[in-house]
């Protein structure tokens, strides 16, 4: 087992601190759990792709049908997204900001 070292500022020691306790966890298991998953999302994904402006510009030059069907394939994906990370059903009511 390699160690290893981690600064945190406040805030998220804070978050992280509890959600360990939510989960029932030590801070060490709930580090351990976090530094698991983030190797397993860089592993597993790529980063999002930044269109140019002429990217941008001719996909509002296509038919709105084509749109519809590309922000539909997009929409799907983002739902198989959420639905294998369920790490945002974690988030407690006041953690969200209403204004």
């Amino acid at each position: 087992m390699t160690e290893l070292t981690v600064m945190l500022d406040d805030e998220v020691l804070r978050k992280m601190q509890e959600w360990a306790e939510r989960q029932n966890l030590t801070i060490e298991q709930a580090m351990s759990i976090a530094c698991t998953q983030g190797i397993a999302v860089l592993e597993n994904s790529t980063p999002p792709k930044t269109l140019s402006l002429e990217e941008r510009k001719a996909f509002l030059t296509l038919p709105l049908a084509e749109r519809r069907r590309l922000l539909a394939e997009q929409a799907e994906e983002m739902v198989a997204h959420y639905e294998q990370n369920r790490e945002w059903q974690d988030i407690a009511p006041g953690d969200l900001i209403e204004y």
